[in-house]
């Protein structure tokens, strides 16, 4: 995790006030300005710029068919997903339902008669420099972009017709300009400059991390005004505390207030592990503006006050609270969050996000969800957000998941700058979404909610954080008080534990995955795989020895499928509750691991791993498949050159309706593979898929 000074912080944001400012009204907005805002905190908390609206596939009807609901017909073979009046600029494109990325998107600009760009889903999101991640890509299930697209006039934006049984999801969220500004109609290739930009974009998200704070204070800090609060950390003193359980009901119970300029009523208010993103449980990640670090918890979102600060930690442990700050800037908003939470027993109304009244703008939320109806059908609801008195929202999403830059019910646990989803499992899920590009600006009234699964009949229980700026301190939208902090538990929280150390693996905290099983044998004294786990406590520990000149190879498949290396049978595997293992001989030198599988029906996973040293050589996109295999096709010499690569992978694995995976003691073994499947739709008569990476052990 790079640090990065506050002295830096404010170089970056004087930078883009003064250097790359927007200028006086009439002027044009430099297209390198629009780009770099997506770095800028002091972008965030600015109320002096339009808010965003977003043109999506809902179903127009109130049902849950939210695809292929275009805007309208186009050319033959095409259809319109947005006609947008300029001048402006698309913030955010999210696109899924496509069999792949090589379905097209055209770009008409300011009365084109011939669209000036017309690209694959793949060179916008993620394939093609310098339009990858962390601003755009496939992630998975899903394609989508941050890159700003400026319009002077005119934008209408298409989609290629579907195909067969494709169902076609879009999201497309854009931006006004001031009263008298405009902009240049955006172009390709881009710019030099252009390209520095989203390059020094790039380079501050992957920075994303906490600062150096200045002396700390236990349990309440003042700051004296005008300020600039540009970073809060909190780190507890668990040291009292007797069990990583009792630390995570702590974290769950130490309550944040926020109060600005003497206010008597919190401004922020709730939950610390939920308020810096660590909600239920502690979780070591970076996004933009919150996360974790070892026991500090940071909150990063700007926080301007004209007089008076006060940040006050109610709680069974004592809090160090150490802060950041700058100098304020003009325009600025104060900082308000709240925590809501409703419960399974709620089901015939919505969760509600946030509910406010006055002049602002809303700037994300992070959102847990507990379905108790055992299935992932409750990510079928909407958002809907209505502001200054809309008796029709007129922001209506197409999915849960979606919202978050999702698809499909997700993947496996990411954390990006502006979105993320840090902990999956069956039926719980945490994801979050920052609208640093597309902030939602309201004068007079805001509200939004997520449906509770169709028609709201998921029994689902709810808990968020809003994000919100206002123009004067008022009371936070809160349920502290009102609702019980902790969690309802779940019945399948017993089958889910390998899935959740996975997850915490792929997000790279060792730790939280070592708390997973200690809070997993504390609850579970009656585990059968306590000697697995035991052992895999030892391994994090010390490390897993595997003697040299030999490996470890893990097989995790849903059908049956047959390993090779280097053109000898190693063995023949397949069980969707476990990943079978094997020791085998690898010598130095130029390898192939190859497999064959059969054919299954969805869900389909194959999950490879071969461990030795501190390697693994696992499943991914380096892969190279096909349905026949030819002679010789599992040997490191075989001319693969006519194969695919892979360009998907699986949820998990496991994937619903398989639950349960048995856990084992090899660390890296499941989060590091991916599961994998084949790239495209099998022929009509394949009964077979071949799969082969070549690598060399050193």
């Amino acid at each position: 995790m790079h640090l990065r000074s506050a002295s830096i912080y404010a170089a970056f944001s004087l930078l883009v006030l003064t250097g790359c400012s927007d200028g006086p009204k009439g002027e044009t907005v430099p297209y390198e300005t629009l780009v770099k805002r997506l770095a800028d905190p002091a972008q965030m908390s600015s109320l002096d710029t339009p808010g965003a609206k977003i043109a999506t596939s809902y179903d127009r009807s109130g049902s849950n068919n939210d695809y292929g609901n275009f805007l309208k017909k186009g050319p033959d073979g095409w259809m319109v997903l947005a006609d947008l009046k300029g001048p402006g600029y698309v913030s955010r494109t999210w696109f899924t339902g496509s069999k792949d990325g090589s379905k097209k998107i055209r770009l008409y600009f300011d009365g084109e008669k011939s669209p000036s760009i017309e690209i694959t889903l793949d060179e916008w999101c993620g394939k093609k420099e310098p339009l990858t991640l962390p601003l755009a890509g496939y992630e998975p299930y899903c394609w989508y972009s941050w890159l700003p697209v400026p319009f002077k006039k005119r934008l209408i934006i298409m989609e290629q017709a579907p195909v067969r049984d494709e169902k076609l999801y879009y999201q497309i969220a854009y931006n006004a300009l001031p009263a008298g500004q405009t902009v240049e109609s955006f172009k390709l290739p881009l710019s030099a400059t252009a390209i520095a930009a989203i390059a020094e974009v790039k380079t501050r998200w992957n920075e994303r991390g906490p600062a150096q704070p200045g002396p700390g204070k236990q349990n309440r800090l003042e700051l004296q005004g005008p300020g600039l609060i540009q970073e809060l950390q909190f780190t507890p003193d668990w040291s009292s505390l007797p069990s990583p359980a009792a630390i995570e009901k702590a974290l769950q119970e130490t309550i944040v207030r926020i109060y600005w300029d003497g206010n008597t009523s919190p401004s922020v208010e709730a939950p610390l592990g939920a308020l810096c993103g660590s909600m239920w449980s502690r979780m070591r990640y970076q996004s933009l503006y919150f996360g974790m670090t070892n026991e500090t918890l940071s909150l990063r979102f700007p926080m301007p006050f004209k007089s008076l600060a006060v940040v006050k930690i109610d709680g069974p442990a004592p809090v160090n609270i150490a802060a950041v700050t700058g100098k304020p800037q003009l325009a600025q908003g104060y900082l308000h969050s709240g925590w809501k939470k409703s419960t399974a027993q709620a089901v015939g109304s919505p969760h509600t996000i946030l509910q406010t009244s006055g002049s602002g703008k809303y700037v994300g939320c992070i959102l847990g969800v507990r379905s108790l109806d055992q299935s992932w059908w409750v990510l079928e609801g909407d958002e809907l957000t209505a502001v200054d008195g809309e008796t029709t929202p007129g922001w209506k999403g197409t999915g849960l998941e979606d919202y978050f830059n999702g698809g499909w019910y997700y993947g496996n646990a990411l954390a990006a700058p502006l979105n993320g989803v840090v902990f999956k499992a069956p039926f719980r899920i945490v994801q979050y979404r920052i609208h640093q590009a597309d902030p939602v600006a309201f004068t007079n009234s805001f509200n939004m909610i997520f449906e509770r699964g169709p028609d709201h009949a998921s029994h689902a229980a709810f808990e968020s954080v809003s994000f919100y700026y206002l123009d004067r301190p008022q009371k936070a939208d809160s349920d502290i008080g009102k609702q019980p902090l902790h969690p309802e538990p779940d019945p399948l929280s017993k089958l889910t534990l390998m899935t959740e150390i996975n997850d915490r693996e792929r997000l790279g905290d060792y730790t939280a995955a070592q708390d997973t099983i200690k809070m997993y044998l504390e609850e579970f004294k009656d585990a059968p795989f306590a000697p697995q786990l035991f052992q895999r406590l030892e391994n994090y520990r010390n490390g897993e020895t595997i003697p040299e000149g030999q490996a470890l190879l893990g097989v995790y498949a849903n059908m049956s499928a047959t390993v090779f290396l280097d053109g000898t049978v190693i063995g023949r595997f397949g069980d969707p509750q476990a990943m079978q293992f094997k020791t085998v001989n690898l010598a130095p030198g130029k390898h192939v691991l190859a497999v064959q599988t059969a054919r299954q029906n969805y869900p389909d996973w194959l999950q490879v791993g071969l461990k030795y040293g501190n390697k693994i050589v696992g499943t991914d996109g380096t892969w190279k498949f096909s349905f026949n295999q030819g002679s010789d096709w599992n040997t490191a010499n075989f001319d693969d050159s006519s194969w695919e690569t892979l360009s998907c992978w699986v949820k998990g694995p496991p994937e619903e309706p398989y639950i349960f995976c048995k856990p084992n003691e090899h660390v890296g073994m499941q989060s590091v593979p991916w599961g994998i499947r084949p790239a495209k739709d099998w022929p009509a008569n394949a009964r077979q898929v071949f799969y082969r990476k070549v690598f060399t052990v050193e």
